[in-house]
């Protein structure tokens, strides 16, 4: 839920700089409900992706999910239940299947789960064909010296990433910009 939530341009270095980007926004939404927002460039729509995945806190009114702040969940519990594909991806240096799996690897006990469910997401994400087609599959290294990606690759890999552990909420900002026809 949002309620006449602002947001000020983030490199503002003084009040007199200050240019509001969001401004009154307000919208609740309930499980199995879906949000599209259309605008021109520069509208505001990446900041909205931003603030309600809590990379960006609003300056101004109420976002809560479930009733709790971003502040009153916590990274660590709110982060499993949300998947985000941002409009600039950043993959980290490491296997196909760790940045699918959000490196979490060494949280899970039984590595046979996680690969299902890494294999899931990519098959969701319409990856896993392609991922198969690498050097190594799930365990081929990518950046830091290791296979480069296409934009194309990379946009299903990090899509895969955000439906990894089947995530309650999605937040998802222009997921085709790089996908081709099929994708």
């Amino acid at each position: 839920t949002l309620a006449n939530v602002g947001k000020y341009a983030p490199n503002s270095r003084t009040a007199a700089e200050a240019r509001l980007i969001l401004q009154g926004l307000t919208f609740s939404l309930r499980p199995g409900d879906g949000l599209g927002v259309v605008g021109p460039s520069a509208s505001g729509k990446t900041s909205l992706a931003r603030m309600l995945v809590g990379l960006w806190m609003p300056d101004m009114g109420h976002l809560r999910i479930d009733g709790a702040t971003h502040q009153q969940w916590g990274r660590e519990m709110l982060g499993p239940h949300v998947g985000y594909l941002p409009q600039n991806i950043a993959l980290l240096p490491g296997t196909i299947g760790e940045n699918i799996a959000r490196f979490r690897g060494s949280l899970v006990k039984n590595k046979a789960e996680l690969d299902r469910m890494v294999v899931a997401a990519a098959q969701m994400a319409g990856a896993h064909d392609m991922i198969q087609q690498l050097p190594n599959g799930y365990d081929t290294v990518i950046k830091s010296n290791g296979f480069e990606l296409s934009a194309g690759q990379a946009q299903r890999v990090a899509l895969a990433r955000a439906l990894f552990a089947d995530p309650q909420v999605f937040i998802l900002d222009e997921p085709n910009s790089a996908l081709d026809q099929e994708g």
